[in-house]
C-alpha cells in the first residue's frame, strides 16, 4: 500500500473563525451559539503536521463568513446557506454589494490555490470534524461515487488504520461526499471527519490529552500513503 500517492493536498475549509465582527449577522449572541457548534475546531493543527509531500489549503475566514466549501449554485443556496450565508437558525445576514464582490473574490482565491496545488494522482483530503451528538461514530470517511472516488485498498488502509488505533470508522456516515474541484487530470479525493469528542471538549473548546495520539494517528495515515 505505501506509496499509493506522490502527494496530499488537505483541504480545511472551517477550522477559523476569521472575519466574524463586522460579517453583517444580525444577532451576535445567536451567531456565536453557531460559530461554536459547527467551527471544526483545531483541524488545522491535527492535519497539517508540515510533513514532506503534504500540502495545505486553509481558509482564513469562518464558514459564517465565507463557505469554501460550497459549490458555484450550491443547492444550499435555496436555504440561504451557499457560498455566502444569509440566512442559518433563523439569524438574518444583510452584504452588501462591496462586501459580496471581496468575499467572492476571496472565495475564487481559496479554489486557485487547490487548483495550483492539484497535481496528477494527488489525493485530496477533505478535513472536517462534527460535533458528538450528531454520531456515535468517531471517524467518518466519505468520498463521492464517481471518478474521484479512491480505490478500495485506500478505503480499506485508512479505515483499518485508525480502527487498530481504537477508533470506531464509518463510511459516508454522518456526512457523505469529498470536495473534488475538476482538473483536467486524474487524482483521488477522500473526506475525513473527526468526531470533536476524539480531541476535544466540546464546551472549553481546549484539546483534550488524546489529542495528541489522533494527530500522531493522522501522521502515520500519511507515511502508509505517501512515498
Amino acid at each position: 500500500m505505501k506509496g499509493r500517492y506522490p502527494h496530499i493536498l488537505l483541504n480545511i475549509p472551517h477550522a477559523s473563525i476569521g472575519g466574524l465582527h463586522n460579517a453583517g449577522w444580525a444577532d451576535y449572541g445567536k451567531l456565536s451559539e453557531s460559530v461554536l457548534y459547527l467551527t471544526d475546531w483545531h483541524t488545522d493543527w491535527l492535519f497539517d503536521q508540515g510533513q514532506p509531500n503534504v500540502a495545505a489549503v486553509a481558509a482564513y475566514l469562518s464558514r459564517f463568513v465565507v463557505d469554501c466549501e460550497r459549490l458555484e449554485n450550491d443547492p444550499m443556496e435555496k436555504n440561504g446557506q451557499g457560498i455566502l450565508y444569509t440566512d442559518f437558525d433563523g439569524n438574518h445576514r444583510t452584504i452588501t454589494p462591496e462586501q459580496n464582490k471581496t468575499l467572492m473574490d476571496y472565495y475564487q482565491a481559496h479554489k486557485q490555490k487547490l487548483h495550483d496545488n492539484l497535481t496528477p494522482n494527488t489525493l485530496l483530503l477533505d478535513c472536517h470534524s462534527f460535533p458528538s451528538d450528531k454520531s456515535d461514530v468517531d471517524i467518518c470517511i466519505g468520498y463521492n461515487d464517481d471518478w474521484s472516488k479512491p480505490d478500495d485498498e485506500t478505503l480499506q488502509t485508512v479505515k483499518n488504520t485508525f480502527e487498530k488505533a481504537g477508533y470506531s470508522v464509518a463510511f459516508n456516515s454522518p456526512y457523505s461526499n469529498s470536495m473534488a474541484p475538476a482538473m483536467p487530470f486524474k487524482y483521488q479525493s477522500m473526506m475525513i471527519e473527526l468526531n470533536k469528542r476524539t480531541y476535544m471538549d466540546e464546551k472549553t473548546l481546549k484539546l483534550l490529552p488524546e489529542a495528541e495520539t489522533l494527530r500522531k494517528n493522522i501522521s502515520f495515515l500519511y507515511k502508509l500513503l505517501l512515498p
